[in-house]
C-alpha cells in the first residue's frame, strides 16, 4: 500500500506483537466509549479484526437521510458485488491487530478511503474472524465529506478491484503464505 500515513502508523509503533491497532474519523462522529468493545474480542483472541457498525440493531445512529440512504447502498453494493458479509464498511472506526497489518496492508492497492474496505474483503476470503461492535453515531453537520465523491471513489474501488479480490491470494507466493499463515488455528 503507497500510504504514507498508514504504512507510517504501522511502521513506528511499539514491537511489541500484542499491540492492537485502532483508528477513528477524525469528526468524532462515532461515541469514543465504543473503543474498549471494539478491542476487547481482539484482546480475547475472539476475533481477528473488530468494526463498529452503525447498521446492527443495538446502534444509535443520529444522521440526515440522504446519508443513511449512501451508506445502505454502498453496504448493499459491497455485499451484493463483493460477497461482503460485514455490514457496514465504510464505518471509520476499526481495529486489528499490528502484526496482521504489517502482512495485510501491502496486498492492499487503494490508498485512499477505499482502503478499509479493500483491506476487510482479504480478511473475510482470507477466513479471519471479523467482529462487528454496535457504536453509537452523531453525523457531524460541520463535517466536509463529499459524500458523492467519496461514494463514486468507492463505486471506483469495486470495479477495479472486482475481478482482483478473488486472485489476491495468488497474487505472489508471498501472499498467498501470508494469508495462510493468518487463518485461524495457524498462529
Amino acid at each position: 500500500m503507497a500510504s504514507a500515513g498508514t504504512a507510517a502508523i504501522v511502521d513506528n509503533t511499539p514491537t511489541d506483537s500484542t499491540l492492537q491497532l485502532a483508528y477513528m474519523d477524525v469528526g468524532l462522529s462515532t461515541d469514543l466509549n465504543a473503543l474498549l468493545p471494539l478491542v476487547a474480542p481482539l484482546v480475547s483472541g475472539h476475533s481477528d479484526l473488530a468494526i463498529g457498525s452503525r447498521l446492527t440493531r443495538s446502534s444509535r445512529v443520529v444522521r440526515e437521510p440522504k446519508r443513511e440512504f449512501i451508506s445502505r447502498s454502498h453496504n448493499l453494493m459491497l455485499r451484493t458485488a463483493m460477497g461482503a458479509s460485514f455490514s457496514d464498511a465504510p464505518c471509520g472506526f476499526k481495529a486489528i491487530p499490528r502484526r496482521w497489518a504489517r502482512r495485510l496492508l501491502p496486498m492492499v492497492d487503494d490508498t485512499g478511503w477505499f482502503f478499509d474496505t479493500e483491506m476487510l474483503v482479504i480478511e473475510q476470503r482470507a477466513g479471519l474472524r471479523i467482529a462487528e461492535i454496535p457504536v453509537d453515531w452523531t453525523d457531524d453537520p460541520a463535517g466536509k465529506v463529499d459524500i458523492v465523491k467519496t461514494a463514486t471513489e468507492d463505486i471506483k474501488g469495486c470495479c477495479a478491484s472486482a475481478g482482483h479480490w478473488p486472485a489476491v491470494v495468488c497474487r505472489s507466493q508471498t501472499s498467498a503464505r501470508a494469508l495462510d499463515a493468518m487463518r485461524p488455528g495457524r498462529r
